[in-house]
């Protein structure tokens, strides 16, 4: 296996559960016989999650996903509308950890706090590197939501990511998270870490 393996698949197929099977076997061809780690999903809003979910599944099983609805979906392949991105990583040198927290709408900074402490509950805390956060677009106050997770991890640790959306509606979003579709108000996460040098 190589060092780092990165596949990405989209498709825009009508019917949900096939747009998410398709998706994944586009991203799954790059891996061989190597298993992925993480899988991050980013879909539309016009499309039925529970089928979706269980198409992407069908493909890769019960890898760890974090994810959501977008308002524009992009990859390799451009910017989409109406479609499903899937990218799927696989690596010797990093490990990949997901979790989630809700209630941010009621306390942004208490999400943040206990988002962070469950995503460092298993892992040595020096070797992590990064944290790749996916909040609800419409939960709340956003730099709020990073002063929880930094007064657990501090000031300077690395945080990236972006708030979902719901094509521009601005009603709700969904996320998806280890298979299952929520409904606003939650924020994932994945949580890189490794003993190497590591540069985003």
């Amino acid at each position: 296996m190589k060092d780092l393996i990165i596949g990405v698949g989209s498709s825009s197929e009508k019917k949900s559960a096939l747009a998410g099977k398709k998706a994944a076997i586009l991203a799954l061809d790059s891996f061989g016989d190597t298993s992925p780690d993480i899988a991050i999903v980013l879909a539309s809003q016009r499309l039925e999650y529970r089928d979706l979910l269980r198409g992407i599944q069908s493909v890769i099983g019960e890898v760890p996903m974090v994810g959501g609805t977008t308002a524009g979906e992009v990859s390799i392949h451009g910017l989409g509308t109406d479609t499903i991105v899937i990218c799927l990583i696989a690596s010797k040198k990093k490990s990949f950890h997901v979790a989630s927290a809700d209630n941010m709408s009621k306390d942004e900074e208490d999400c943040g706090k206990c988002l962070a402490k469950k995503i460092t509950q298993n892992i040595e805390i020096d070797n992590a590197k990064s944290l790749v956060l996916f909040p609800d677009g419409l939960g709340g106050d956003g730099v709020s939501l990073l002063k929880g997770i930094q007064s657990v991890l501090g000031r300077n640790f690395e945080i990236v990511g972006g708030f979902l959306g719901d094509d521009g509606q601005f009603k709700e979003t969904f996320q998806f998270y280890n298979g299952k579709c929520y409904r606003g108000d939650l924020v994932s996460a994945i949580m890189i870490s490794g003993d190497d040098q590591y540069v985003t």
